[in-house]
């Protein structure tokens, strides 16, 4: 069996730092939110799936069924739920998130520990490639699994 050289294991663990920061993870600060817009909220299309926190405490969580200048209408299946405006302090809007950040995390952490343990046990370089990409595609996707869905972007608050 060839030994793996210090230097060997140092460029193997530089290429993969680098790889794992290469990836774009696209994460962009969402708008900041105008205070007391109501006319947005009127605009939204229906099915918006909103998370709604009340001015008594609380939340409420639908879909948007109707929005009029007195109220919001949220339903889940069946069931409706209207909410009076002057009760509701804050509303959510529940946006698709990319996994993109969870997916190079989890490779990362995979490939990474399987590299370190390759090297640290003396084994043949070209069986440590294959154990780190094996461990680094079962890390991606677990971190992919583990990564939210969907964020929430406040899109409304009360004027205090």
């Amino acid at each position: 069996m060839t030994k793996i050289t210090k230097m060997t294991a140092a460029m193997i663990l530089v290429l993969t730092a680098m790889l794992a920061n290469s990836i774009p993870v696209g994460a962009q600060e969402p708008a900041a939110p105008t205070v007391g817009a109501w006319e947005a909220i009127k605009a939204l299309p229906s099915k918006e799936e909103l998370t709604v926190k009340l001015k008594g405490g609380g939340s409420k969580k639908g879909n948007l069924a109707d929005a009029t200048d007195t109220a919001l209408t949220l339903s889940q299946g069946k069931k409706i739920t209207e909410i009076r405006r002057d009760g509701i302090f804050q509303i959510y809007r529940l946006t698709p998130k990319s996994r993109k950040a969870g997916t190079a995390t989890g490779a990362a952490a995979g490939g990474g520990l399987m590299l370190l343990g390759g090297i640290s046990e003396d084994l043949d370089p070209r069986f440590t490639l294959v154990q780190v990409a094996i461990w680094t595609g079962l890390g991606a996707l677990i971190g992919r699994g583990i990564a939210r869905s969907h964020k929430q972007v406040l899109i409304y608050e009360a004027r205090r």
